[in-house]
């Protein structure tokens, strides 16, 4: 960013032209760094019967993020990300083997941009803000939304608010999302992930890398 030039009418305090230069020139608040939990529910008409699906075959995963880097626990694999060099790696712990993939991926199949419209409503999770948006978006299969809320004041980087991991490829976000509501095929019933466990603290790079003792596969 360019600084403005300090007017020459008058010239002002030394104090005061180094707040002025702060204020200016220095960089935008820092995004969230630390680790959030995320846990499955249903809700919908009839989704008490599916009770016994959801805790065999949708677990809950944690979200680790720093910077320019996210690492996602999922049961039985772990993502790594890294928005500075378009790239994520899906770690396989049991085999301690390890493949990568393109951040931005172009399937080739004319899918079109995401439309993401606001809700017009807000959610308090955790004791964050959350704003609610609407996203819908062409798969091979048709067209198909999701809706997710996210909280403004634990911000992400600029690299990565079109290229969140658990979004969808080009939705734009300035907060970190801390609830995912999706319809369950054409059932009364709608998946949510919600937060419920925030942590901010101080991350150690080697979260985001890959171990040594890991090989890569094709």
């Amino acid at each position: 960013m360019l600084c403005r030039p300090l007017s020459t009418t008058k010239i002002a305090p030394l104090g005061t032209i180094f707040l002025l230069f702060l204020s200016v020139c220095s960089p935008k608040e820092n995004s969230f760094e630390g680790n959030i939990q995320y846990s499955p529910r249903l809700e919908g008409e009839g989704s008490d019967k599916l009770e016994p699906f959801l805790k065999t075959q949708v677990p809950s995963f944690r979200l680790y993020h720093k910077a320019e880097k996210a690492r996602i626990e999922r049961s039985g694999d772990i993502l790594l990300i890294d928005y500075k060099k378009d790239s994520f790696y899906v770690l396989f712990p049991e085999s301690l083997s390890y493949r990568a993939y393109p951040l931005q991926r172009d399937t080739g199949k004319g899918e079109k941009t995401p439309i993401v419209t606001d809700l017009g409503d807000t959610r308090v999770v955790l004791g964050h803000t959350c704003v609610g948006k609407r996203v819908s978006y062409t798969t091979p299969s048709g067209e198909v939304y999701m809706k997710f809320w996210e909280a403004q004041d634990l911000p992400v980087p600029a690299s990565a608010q079109k290229a969140f991991p658990i979004l969808p490829r080009g939705v734009h976000v300035q907060g970190m999302p801390l609830v995912l509501e999706s319809p369950v095929m054409d059932l009364p019933i709608r998946l949510v992930y919600e937060a419920t466990e925030i942590k901010s603290a101080k991350l150690n790079d080697t979260l985001f890398s890959i171990p040594s003792l890991y090989k890569k596969v094709n």
